[in-house]
């Protein structure tokens, strides 16, 4: 059996997750073993965790491990520090989430910023009011 490529760790695989793992398999074919636990898989090159919080805690093997972060509940600061410590990389959604994290001491040379894609996505048009006189 030959070492899988990349390992997505995805546990919860809603319609929020799929939109980020599946282009990955799509795009990367049969180098991509997908996992809907939480478990590592030692013998890949690359666990990609999305979200984050599975690294938590985790023994890492010698396997490289990338995570995906979106946001950080309150109180969760501590788990987010071990998750990026334990990273190689860390993939934020934006630059908002990027400082975030170079905030709560994160090293800059671990963090990328990777926009999601979009499709079909329409947002709520909104009526915008303007009440006053000169």
């Amino acid at each position: 059996m030959t070492k899988p490529l990349i390992h997505i760790v995805e546990p919860y695989h809603s319609q929020a997750m799929r939109k980020m793992t599946e282009p990955l398999q799509a795009g990367l074919g049969a180098g991509v073993v997908f996992s809907r636990g939480e478990d590592i898989n030692k013998t890949a090159a690359l666990n990609y965790h999305i979200p984050w919080h599975t690294l938590v805690g985790a023994n890492t093997g010698d396997s490289k491990h990338i995570i995906l972060y979106t946001h950080c509940n309150p109180g969760m600061e501590r788990s987010l520090l071990d998750a990026c410590a334990r990273a190689d990389k860390v993939v934020c959604l934006s630059f908002a989430g990027r400082q975030e994290l170079v905030a709560l001491g994160v090293s800059p040379t671990k963090l990328w910023v990777i926009y999601p894609g979009m499709d079909n996505f329409m947002p709520r048009k909104r009526n915008v009011g303007i009440v006053g006189a000169e």
